[in-house]
């Protein structure tokens, strides 16, 4: 089966687009696969939810898909094999990145979360780091928020210098892909786990805030969008299971999964909304 891994594909080359006038991502995020496929997660079954999403993706016309984080909750290298050969399927370009959930086996989940084990494990080298892909008008940045054996994310010294040293090398507009977000979003627990050192984040990007559009995240499994140094931050809804908005504790929605598609216009400006698939 032909490899459509975007990262490898288009290391030198570059993105295209199918449109005349816009470039069309699909974001998915927060799949929490389980190894067995009919188990349930939070009340839904997770493997039969993206399996929904992708087969309605496959009638849709997009340019590249877009996996940012929480792809498994049992990572191993067999299960992303698994889950990229289902993306290599759609036969058009992906890209995905680590979540907290990819680096960190959670052990011990029957007792309180706080007696919760999180046991750090190393990041497949197929998830995304400090990586740029460009179409004919844009910038695609991939920056991997996730730190091994921990819930909260944070922007590592190697990243911010790498964000540092790309974003004045031009002037074309750029957006930002990570898991966790930068921004509160108004639920307190997911405000509590996001990029630990966010200050220093928007220290190095709110410079250039003329070039970057966007930035898209995963983790808080909402659609919600914030804003900070006239720079939008978007995220996206669960393949999985929702989370109920404005909750001081966890709670969940059951409704169908989602996906958010982003359209990049050859003029700079981007237009993004969510979809719900229904489950057969």
């Amino acid at each position: 089966m032909p490899n459509f891994n975007l990262a490898q594909i288009y290391t030198d080359a570059t993105l295209p687009q199918h449109a005349a006038d816009y470039l069309s991502l699909i974001q998915i995020s927060d799949l929490h696969l389980l190894t067995d496929p009919t188990a349930a997660f939070s009340g839904v079954y997770p493997n039969k939810h993206l399996a929904a999403v992708l087969a309605a993706l496959s009638q849709t016309g997009y340019d590249a898909l877009l996996a940012t984080g929480d792809l498994w909750q049992e990572p191993s290298t067999a299960n992303f094999d698994a889950l990229f050969a289902q993306f290599d399927v759609l036969g058009r370009p992906w890209a995905a990145i680590a979540g907290n959930h990819d680096v960190t086996l959670e052990l011990d989940t029957h007792l309180a979360f706080e007696q919760w084990r999180h046991v750090p494990i190393g990041a497949d080298t197929r998830l995304l780091s400090r990586r740029l892909v460009q179409s004919a008008y844009w910038d695609l940045l991939f920056i991997d928020t996730s730190v091994a054996g921990q819930t909260a994310g944070a922007v590592d010294d190697a990243t911010l210098a790498w964000l540092a040293d790309i974003l004045p090398q031009s002037t074309r507009p750029c957006v930002i892909f990570a898991h966790h977000p930068m921004l509160a979003v108004g639920t307190p627990w997911i405000d509590r786990q996001g990029v630990q050192n966010a200050e220093q984040f928007w220290q190095v990007v709110a410079p250039f805030a003329q070039r970057i559009r966007a930035v898209f995240v995963g983790h808080v499994h909402q659609a919600q969008q914030v804003s900070a140094h006239g720079i939008a931050m978007y995220s996206c809804p669960a393949t999985s299971v929702q989370f109920t908005p404005f909750t001081a504790d966890y709670a969940v929605q059951i409704t169908a999964p989602q996906y958010r598609w982003i359209k990049l216009l050859n003029t700079g400006t981007l237009a993004t909304g969510t979809k719900k698939v229904v489950v057969g």
